[in-house]
C-alpha cells in the first residue's frame, strides 16, 4: 500500500513539473514569435479572446432532481448500504490504516510538521463524517421519518448568478492584451525573459 501510494506521488509530482516546464517551453517560444513575427500570435490572440456565456451550459446542472420518494420506498435497502460503507470505512481507519506511512510518503516533498496535521485532520474529519454517515444509515434503516427534518432544511436552492457577479463582475481586464498590441516586441521579450527565468529555477531545483 505505501509503495503504491509512493508511487502514485511520484507520477502526479513528475506529471506537474513536466507539465509546468512544457508550458514555460511553450510561453518562451511564443515570446521569441512575438519578437521575430507578432502578427500570427496576435491574430490568435484576437481569435481566442472571445466571451463565453456560463448560463446554457450551467442549466442542466440548476435542474431540481427529487429522488425522496424514491428513497424512502427502499429505505431498509438505502439505510443497509449506507451503514456498510459506514461499517467498512471505520474498519479500514481503526485497523488498516497507517498514518506513519502516510506521514513518510509525503514527507519527501513537504515540511514534516505541516504533512502531520494535514493528515491527522482529514483522518478526524473522515472519521467523524462516517460515525454521521452510520448514525443516517441507522435511522434510514430504523425510522427514515426522522430524517424529514433535516431532509426539508438542506432541499434548498442557491441562486449562483449573484455571487458569480463577485467573482469577475463581468469586466474583461485586457491592459496586458493592449500593451502587447502596441507594443509586441517589448512584450515579447518580457514574456520570454520571465518563461527562461522559470525555467533556469526549474533546472536549479531539478
Amino acid at each position: 500500500m505505501t509503495d503504491t501510494l509512493t508511487a502514485l506521488t511520484d507520477i502526479a509530482f513528475k506529471g506537474l513539473l513536466f507539465l509546468s516546464i512544457a508550458g514555460c517551453v511553450a510561453t518562451f517560444f511564443i515570446g521569441l514569435s512575438l519578437i521575430a513575427r507578432p502578427g500570427p500570435i496576435l491574430r490568435a490572440s484576437e481569435r481566442m479572446n472571445q466571451w463565453f456565456a456560463r448560463h446554457q451550459p450551467m442549466k442542466p446542472l440548476q435542474k431540481t432532481i427529487k429522488i425522496e420518494r424514491y428513497v424512502y420506498r427502499r429505505h431498509r435497502y438505502f439505510g443497509a448500504l449506507v451503514l456498510s460503507g459506514a461499517a467498512f470505512t471505520l474498519y479500514s481507519l481503526l485497523y488498516r490504516y497507517n498514518e506513519r506511512n502516510v506521514v513518510e510518503a509525503y514527507t519527501r516533498y513537504f515540511n514534516r510538521t505541516v504533512v502531520e496535521w494535514v493528515v491527522q485532520s482529514a483522518a478526524a474529519a473522515l472519521a467523524l463524517g462516517t460515525v454521521c454517515a452510520a448514525l443516517i444509515g441507522l435511522i434510514m434503516l430504523i425510522r427514515p421519518s426522522l430524517l424529514k427534518g433535516i431532509e426539508a432544511w438542506s432541499n434548498r436552492q442557491y441562486h449562483t448568478p449573484n455571487p458569480a457577479k463577485l467573482l469577475y463582475r463581468y469586466r474583461v481586464h485586457g491592459r496586458f492584451d493592449h500593451f502587447a498590441t502596441s507594443h509586441p516586441h517589448l512584450a515579447g521579450l518580457i514574456i520570454s525573459l520571465a518563461s527562461l527565468y522559470v525555467l533556469l529555477n526549474f533546472a536549479f531545483f531539478l
